[in-house]
């Protein structure tokens, strides 16, 4: 009895070190992602994506539940379920295990976007790996779409500026008159 005790015992704890090497294999990385074109060029995105390389093929793209993104710009934070395809996309790809591909798009509506006049960001292209000194592994264009909005206070001065041209044209054909 006592040595079934034991050897039910060891049974037990080796089929618990065979669970937790199931576990998942959380893996991640982060991203920048600059805007190159249009009004909001200049402006720099970041992220992060993770997944469970345990659940996902080292060539392929990985299903969207295994995958978590966050995605940082115009000060807004989005995350997957943002993505205007959720829970289609986004969607990663990984070649020999390195992420390769990133397709992610945020469009109005669904998600409200906070910047004015922002209809649109997408991340869609391949990933460079960057190498130190560089705080990301990974780099990616970042795009914005829309058309942005004057400030309130560029369009006072632009109208006092139009009332004074105005006001100037005015007094100097009244003086050709006179």
């Amino acid at each position: 009895m006592k040595k079934l005790s034991v050897l039910l015992a060891l049974g037990g704890m080796v089929a618990a070190s065979g669970a937790l090497q199931m576990q998942a294999q959380v893996v991640s990385f982060t991203f920048e992602a600059p805007v190159a074109t249009g009004d909001w060029s200049g402006v720099t995105g970041y992220g992060k994506f993770s997944y469970d390389a345990s659940q996902v093929p080292s060539d392929g793209w990985i299903n969207p539940e295994y995958l978590t993104l966050s995605f940082w710009i115009l000060g807004q934070n989005f995350d997957q379920a943002d993505d205007s395809g959720f829970p289609t996309y986004p969607q990663l790809q990984l070649v020999g295990g390195e992420p390769n591909y990133l397709s992610f798009w945020i469009e109005e509506p669904p998600t409200s976007i906070s910047e004015e006049g922002v209809v649109q960001i997408y991340l869609e292209g391949f990933l460079t790996k960057l190498g130190s000194p560089s705080n990301s592994d990974y780099l990616i264009q970042a795009n914005v779409v829309g058309t942005k909005v004057p400030e309130p206070s560029a369009m006072a001065f632009s109208a006092v500026a139009l009332l004074g041209l105005g006001t100037f044209i005015a007094r100097r054909r009244q003086a050709k008159k006179g």
